[in-house]
């Protein structure tokens, strides 16, 4: 069981999914977008674990927010 995780972003989440897939990666989540409504933005994300079993988030901001 995870308490906590690592979230970085990066510039195509589907493209940075399929190369952690074609190098081993365990995949936890596969890419999905998520809306969070119009006062505050929508991002496509992944979920990878690593050797430890830690979660790495990987986010796409596709709209809104910093």
């Amino acid at each position: 069981m995870s308490t906590q995780s690592i979230m970085l972003f990066v510039d195509d989440a589907d493209a940075h999914c399929a190369h952690a897939k074609a190098s081993g990666a365990r995949i936890a989540q596969e890419p999905v977008t998520n809306d969070y409504g119009a006062e505050y933005w929508t991002d496509r994300s992944y979920a990878a674990l690593d050797l430890d079993g830690h979660l790495w988030w990987f986010v796409q901001r596709l709209r809104g927010g910093n």
